[in-house]
């Protein structure tokens, strides 16, 4: 394993189920944890929602980065959620070399990174001020 691979060795991936619902997790290695999703040992969730369709993954330095993302990642709305994974597709087709991807500023808690895509708490892709009603939950 080079240095590059090595430092980026933790991922939040987001994947489609069979039903058209959106799942997020962590892996360390994400084609493994999908195999094990469609193979019914992945998750309680998905194994009722196969068959499960990998849709976007960032790349994070240390685990604790990693699941930081992934619970951002997970309160947010469906649609945001594809808009980040939008985001992430776009960014590494026009990267050629492996980074460090979707990690910014977004965020004003620095001990949580952001994604690109997902949204700020000034405003961001959701209007930042929603209520509980507002939200639909």
């Amino acid at each position: 394993m080079d240095t590059v691979t090595a430092s980026l060795a933790h991922h939040v991936y987001l994947a489609r189920c069979g039903d058209g619902s959106l799942y997020t997790g962590y892996a360390v290695d994400v084609g493994r944890r999908i195999a094990a999703h469609n193979a019914g040992t992945g998750g309680r969730y998905t194994r009722s929602h196969r068959p499960v369709t990998l849709i976007a993954t960032w790349d994070f330095a240390t685990k604790g980065e990693a699941l930081r993302a992934e619970h951002a990642l997970k309160k947010l709305h469906p649609a945001q959620k594809l808009a980040a994974a939008r985001a992430a597709c776009d960014q590494k087709a026009d990267s050629t070399v492996p980074t460090r991807t979707a990690i910014s500023d977004a965020h004003p808690d620095p001990a949580t990174p952001s994604i690109q895509g997902l949204p700020d708490r000034t405003g961001g892709l959701d209007g930042g001020n929603r209520t509980a009603n507002e939200s639909g939950r």
